[in-house]
């Protein structure tokens, strides 16, 4: 009797589509991040419960530190480039100040 049951339940059950959501990146989904969370406070106490506002309040601001941590390795990637430049400019000036220096105290 109860397979019998489930299994009518499943024959009526009818494929659901899935929309196709753009995927956003960098600033594009911070942005559409904060316009979330807007839209979750202007559901607060009415559609939804204090906790579920806040619940979903901290998973998109997780969301948006995770996505800006993962810009910045590339910001600090061209700060220390630049660095890199300048001190690799600096060792190449001294090498050739001591390389004249050395060449000038020769005896011969």
């Amino acid at each position: 009797m109860y397979t019998h049951d489930f299994d009518s339940k499943v024959m009526e059950m009818q494929p659901v589509e899935i929309p196709e959501f753009p995927r956003l990146r960098g600033e594009e989904a911070i942005e559409a991040l904060q316009d979330f969370i807007r839209e979750l406070e202007e559901q607060r106490g009415k559609e939804l419960t204090d906790k579920q506002t806040t619940a979903l309040t901290k998973l998109s601001l997780g969301l948006i530190s995770s996505i800006e941590a993962e810009n910045q390795p590339n910001r600090i990637t061209n700060k220390r480039y630049e660095q890199m430049k300048e001190e690799t400019r600096f060792i190449t000036r001294l090498k050739k100040q001591l390389q004249n220096v050395f060449l000038n105290t020769l005896p011969f």
